[in-house]
């Protein structure tokens, strides 16, 4: 093994990408001295972030959840989407013992059963195609059911929703459903405990609020569009075609968002959880069975189709093996990110391993504070830098005020974030250690569509890897999973045998 160094900061810029392309590229517009210096005198390279480099189907955009995930494991993970999708290739999806389970518990209480999902073809938290494919399985078995219908705009572009729709009220139509609640994810899948905003949505599903009906699916989110409204900030309305769409007590659920982050605070609301939220919805239900793709750790489910994967020596636990001390560090946000997913889809706590979580501006948008708690963070993270080895870090910035759509504040969060690492390379400067740059995935390099209209969504471009140490040498064709053991190189820890991936300096 050779040197070794201390602290190791990994500083992960979410959702910076990397395209030459200077139209809405927000780090290329932004004025960056830190990373341009460093870009300028460390080695550097890129890393791809998407499709089967981070165990996601061919072309799909990578994201904040898989990319954790596959950097803390040390090698490629093959999560949510694609086992879904290899499912229902196989033909296999109707023999999981928990699809099985749930339309047995419907015939045996006699109740509805409902759906929800959000609609789109993202790939990130679900994907539209699941859903059509439990449609046909209710139609082989003359099941009804109710589809309770989340719009994206984030995922996606901000009016997928017009198109996306027309498929799927085609699809409850032709398998025997009912449309039931629509409703922006702005309301539906928060997961800043916004609560007031869940339970805009809340009383719809549960039947105290009809204030806002609607006729016609794609007239409503059209009518939305003529009001300014995006297809993120929908406001919740319920089908005027039945007064029986309601989700009851002794109802059956099955959420169809494989990612848990953003279904967990509405899925506390309809069964509760253990140790997660102590919030008291508007009503509580009795006796409601929630079944869900993947696992929502801690939420009171009834089954999970998928069960959780066990990532056996993630960074994590070869650094608590190791008796070295480890920093995790991120604003609300994104904590689940460096924490939950980082270690395998699971929580842990180790006596060496201390989690700073820095509370995110309470703002309808970031881009009304692109700043987000970026400077927060930074404080925060000096106070502990000299008692650690490892820092595992998280900027939120680029990622989430380019979710907005807005070129001016992505632009103002991708300084505010090369102010802050600016803030942090000094100080490891001093203590001899070494800092490591990269991202996750893209989003902020490209806001502007080919046709001029703002972009939101992910992207699948290569994303940066900065070294701040000269006398080392990296290869070129990283991926995410190949960070940990670049990390445990740098720490002079051991590889272990369950992490493939590689080291990526020569």
């Amino acid at each position: 093994m050779t040197k070794s160094y201390r602290p190791v900061v990994l500083c992960i810029m979410d959702g910076w990408g990397l395209t030459e392309n200077k139209v809405g590229n927000s780090p290329l517009l932004a004025k960056t001295p830190t990373i341009d210096y460093l870009v300028a005198n460390y080695p550097n390279s890129t890393l791809s972030a998407s499709g089967e480099a981070v165990g996601l189907p061919d072309g799909q955009m990578g994201n904040s959840e898989v990319g954790h995930i596959n950097l803390g494991a040390g090698r490629v993970v093959f999560t949510g989407l694609s086992l879904i999708n290899n499912c229902i290739k196989k033909g296999e999806l109707g023999q999981q013992p928990a699809v099985i389970q749930f339309f047995d518990l419907v015939k045996e209480r006699k109740c509805k059963l409902h759906f929800l999902s959000l609609i789109s073809e993202g790939g990130v938290h679900s994907n539209m195609n699941h859903f059509i494919e439990f449609a046909k399985l209710c139609k082989s078995k003359n099941q009804p059911y109710v589809l309770h219908a989340f719009t994206d705009g984030r995922d996606v572009s901000p009016n997928a929703a017009q198109t996306d729709f027309l498929k799927i009220v085609e699809t409850v139509e032709q398998t025997g459903g009912s449309m039931g609640v629509i409703s922006g994810r702005y309301f539906a899948m928060d997961r800043d405990k916004n609560w007031d905003r869940e339970e805009q949505v809340f009383k719809y599903l549960v039947g105290t609020d009809r204030t806002v009906t609607y006729d016609d699916p794609i007239q409503y989110i059209k009518k939305s569009y003529t009001e300014g409204t995006t297809d993120e900030f929908i406001k919740p309305a319920i089908s005027s075609k039945s007064e029986n769409l309601a989700i009851e007590d002794n109802d059956v659920v099955v959420f169809l968002n494989f990612r848990p982050d953003r279904a967990r605070q509405i899925s506390h609301m309809l069964v509760g959880s253990k140790d997660l939220y102590d919030y008291v919805p508007s009503k509580q239900l009795n006796n409601v069975a929630l079944f869900s793709l993947m696992d929502y750790e801690k939420i009171n489910l009834t089954a999970t189709l998928f069960p959780p994967f066990d990532i056996k020596n993630t960074l994590g636990e070869v650094l608590h093996q190791a008796g070295l001390a480890q920093l995790r560090i991120a604003e609300t946000e994104k904590y689940p990110h460096v924490t939950h997913f980082f270690d395998g889809g699971k929580t842990v706590e180790y006596p060496k391993m201390k989690k700073i979580l820095i509370p995110s501006p309470k703002v309808a948008t970031y881009d009304l504070k692109p700043e987000m708690s970026a400077p927060e963070v930074c404080d925060a993270l000096l106070a502990e830098l000299d008692k650690v080895d490892l820092v595992i870090l998280n900027f939120a910035n680029p990622d989430m005020v380019g979710h907005s759509g807005s070129l001016d504040a992505t632009i103002k969060a991708c300084e505010t974030v090369d102010t802050q690492i600016g803030r942090i390379y000094k100080r490891i400067q001093e203590l001899g250690g070494v800092l490591v740059v990269i991202a996750d995935h893209g989003n902020a390099e490209v806001m502007i569509t080919e046709d001029g209209k703002p972009h939101t969504a992910h992207t699948t471009n290569l994303v940066p890897f900065i070294v701040c140490q000269k006398d080392l040498s990296l290869r070129d064709d990283g991926v995410l999973g190949d960070i940990a053991p670049t990390l445990l190189y740098l720490l002079g820890v051991e590889q272990p045998s369950e992490m493939t991936g590689k080291c990526l300096i020569k």
